[in-house]
């Protein structure tokens, strides 16, 4: 059933998804959907130099049939010792997270961790779009890597199943020796 105001409900799910994440996390309209981003890059500083990497969601919406995709979409650059700039990206699905931890010499003199930062991950972004796209009634459309993931695992689960009942006849039977 086609909608009256497609760019409505679009603004409506955006602002639901604004309602529901962390006050670091920013929302912003795009052509067809909006992104979900962490304000602030996770820098941090390693043996090869100091590096920042960004995350967003990216979310594709098709409001004539109220589906969304969620694409991710990292994106780093570091300063190397010798003062080359590296960048690196990636765009797909993402999980995890990360943190940091900063070691040095404590109040009392001993050293030991200071402080321990943990980023958060995509499942906070994702958790935020799907809660409120199912609140409005959306539905997420998995991408087709995911989809060629399940098929995989499916048809792996099953010859994996077929292979036990075989060996359980074959050992029930007396023909497995």
């Amino acid at each position: 059933m086609p909608h009256d105001d497609p760019a409505g409900l679009v603004a409506e799910l955006r602002a639901e998804v604004a309602r529901r994440v962390p006050d670091d996390v920013e929302v912003r309209a795009t052509d067809d959907g909006f992104a979900v981003a962490h304000a602030d890059a996770w820098v941090t500083r390693g043996p090869d130099g100091v590096s920042a990497s960004a995350l967003r969601s990216v979310v594709r919406c098709d409001a004539a049939t109220l589906t969304l995709r969620i694409e991710d979409v990292v994106g780093g650059a570091g300063v190397g010792r010798s003062g080359r700039v590296r960048r690196s990206g990636f765009r797909g699905r993402v999980t995890g997270s990360g943190s940091r931890s900063v070691y040095g010499r404590r109040p009392d003199g001993s050293h030991g961790l200071l402080t321990r930062t943990r980023a958060r991950g995509p499942d906070v972004l994702h958790r935020a779009i799907r809660d409120a796209a199912g609140a409005l009634g959306w539905q997420e459309r998995q991408p087709w890597s995911v989809t060629v993931a399940k098929v995989a695992a499916a048809v792996g689960a099953g010859g994996a199943l077929v292979t036990v009942l075989v060996l359980a006849l074959a050992a029930a039977t007396g023909r497995l020796t």
